[in-house]
C-alpha cells in the first residue's frame, strides 16, 4: 500500500505482525513531521488507544514500525445502525477528549486515521500534531476548518470542527465536500448547506462546524442527551 508521501507495509516477524510507515522521499518537511509523530507518541504511548512504536529509524532510512492493529478504518467499517455510529463516534470523542487535556491538538482527524477493532479505538497519524497556540500546516483540506485552511492559530476547534465533518459523513453515509484548490474549498465551506436529516443531531454538527464548542466534553454532553431515542 502506498500514496504520495509514504510506503506502507505489513510482514510478520518474530511470530507477530507489525506495520511498517516509511518516507518515499528525503523531503524536510515530511522528515520533520516523522520526528514530530515519534515526539507526540513519547507523550501519549502509555494510552491504549495510541498503537505502539516498536522501531524507528528517522536519520537514514526514515520510517516508523508499529504494533499491527487488526481492524478497520472507520470509513471502511461496516455499521448496523445508526445506534452503532453514534456508539463509536462517543468513544472517539472520549479519546480525543484525553489527547485535548494534555492540550495537544490532532490537526489531522479524518475517517482513515481512525481504526476500530474488536469495538476498541486507535487513533493514528500524529505527524500534524501540535500544541495549543502554535501555528500548523493544515491536515486533510476536506475535514479541516476555515481557520486551520487559514493557517490561523490552533485551537481545540480545528479537531471539534473535523469530528463534526466525521459526524456528518457517518450520519448522510455521503461526502461532505469534493477536492477542490484551497481557496475555492473556503468559499465552500464558508457557504456551506449540509444538514443532516435529525434536528437535534444537525444542531450539533451545526455548532460543531461553526465554533459553538469550546471542548470535547460539551460536545459529548450534548450528543449523549440529543441521541438517547437512538441510543
Amino acid at each position: 500500500m502506498e500514496n504520495k508521501k509514504y510506503k506502507y507495509d505489513k510482514f510478520l516477524y518474530n511470530d507477530k505482525w507489525l506495520f511498517k510507515k516509511e518516507l518515499k522521499s528525503n523531503d524536510e518537511e515530511l522528515i520533520k513531521m516523522l520526528d514530530n509523530e515519534l515526539y507526540m507518541w513519547q507523550l501519549l504511548k502509555k494510552y491504549d488507544f495510541i498503537p505502539q512504536i516498536l522501531f524507528f529509524d528517522n536519520k537514514d532510512s526514515h520510517y516508523i514500525i508499529y504494533q499491527y492493529i487488526d481492524g478497520v478504518t472507520l470509513n471502511k467499517y461496516k455499521f448496523k445502525d445508526d445506534k452503532e455510529k453514534i456508539a463509536i463516534f462517543v468513544k472517539i470523542l472520549e479519546k480525543i477528549e484525553i489527547i485535548h487535556n494534555l492540550f495537544i491538538v490532532h490537526c489531522d482527524l479524518k475517517p482513515s486515521n481512525i481504526i476500530i477493532s474488536n469495538n476498541d479505538i486507535y487513533i493514528l497519524d500524529f505527524g500534524n500534531a501540535k500544541f495549543i497556540g502554535d501555528k500548523t500546516n493544515y491536515g486533510t483540506p476536506r475535514y479541516c476548518s476555515v481557520p486551520q485552511l487559514k493557517k490561523e492559530k490552533i485551537t481545540y476547534n480545528f479537531d471539534i470542527y473535523s469530528l463534526g465533518i466525521i459526524l456528518y459523513e457517518l450520519l448522510a453515509s455521503k461526502p461532505s465536500f469534493d477536492d477542490m484548490d484551497i481557496d475555492s474549498l473556503i468559499k465552500e465551506k464558508e457557504d456551506s448547506d449540509l444538514e443532516l436529516s435529525d434536528d437535534k443531531l444537525n444542531t450539533i454538527f451545526y455548532k460543531m462546524t461553526n465554533g459553538f464548542y469550546n471542548d470535547i466534553k460539551s460536545v459529548k454532553k450534548e450528543l449523549l442527551e440529543s441521541s438517547i431515542d437512538v441510543l
